[in-house]
């Protein structure tokens, strides 16, 4: 017969995988903001490039905020 796991213990993986998640997210939301600080020199250049990596990196961490807080708020079985 197996052993259950205490369920503190299942809790705290939850939650650290949740927030190792949220700060991916951040981390992400975080180069966007350094592409767009780069924005004024490509559009003197009249390139789009850099626009679209933000709005990817962007839509992604804001997905992995999402995620990462649903993980962490999840309620034990």
């Amino acid at each position: 017969m197996a052993k259950a796991k205490p369920v503190e213990t299942d809790i705290e993986v939850r939650r650290e995988r949740g927030m190792a998640v949220v700060v991916i997210g951040w981390l992400l939301w975080g180069f966007a903001l350094l592409f767009l600080f780069f924005r004024p020199a490509e559009i003197r250049r009249g390139g789009t490039g850099i626009l679209y990596a933000v709005l990817a990196l962007g839509a992604v961490g804001l997905l992995l905020n999402i995620i990462g807080w649903r993980i962490r708020s999840r309620r034990a079985k």
